[in-house]
């Protein structure tokens, strides 16, 4: 014989029902939430190599266009943003630059300040190295294997 169930007030799910739901629904958001994070820093990984290849392409052609040397770090993000003359005065008129559109933000530090080599913080973006050929390098970040490591 069929047992006909009454579906009246009391009808609803059961404590046993919402607990296999929710046990169903954090085993499915314990496995997906990782690959997200993994992709973030992927993003951010990818971003910040092509961010540190603009710019040494920007000091480059700056380097070029002045007499073979490259921006004082005091005023690094100036001369790549605006117009200069050939001997790196900034003017508004200036046969040389723009070299980059704004100022480049690490993407890990969310921060643009730029220190010496080797001097970088966790709150700095970029490392300024002028030794013997200048290179910006995100504070942190290991170009080689494209992990960032909080300094």
């Amino acid at each position: 014989m069929m047992q006909i169930r009454y579906l009246g007030r009391n009808a609803g799910f059961t404590l046993v029902e919402l607990m296999i739901v929710i046990s169903v629904l954090g085993i499915l958001a314990a496995l997906v939430v990782p690959k997200f994070t993994n992709a973030t820093t992927t993003a951010k990984s990818s971003a910040m190599l092509d961010t540190m290849r603009g710019t040494r392409m920007a000091l480059e052609r700056y380097k070029f266009d002045h007499d073979d040397t490259y921006p004082d770090i005091d005023d690094l993000w100036g001369a790549l943003i605006s117009k200069s003359d050939r001997d790196g005065t900034l003017n508004a008129t200036g046969d040389y630059g723009p070299y980059l559109k704004m100022v480049p933000v690490n993407p890990f530090t969310n921060s643009s300040s730029v220190t010496t080599f080797g001097e970088g913080t966790s709150s700095d973006g970029w490392e300024y190295d002028v030794t013997e050929r200048p290179v910006l390098i995100g504070v942190g970040f290991d170009e080689t294997t494209g992990e960032y490591t909080a300094p």
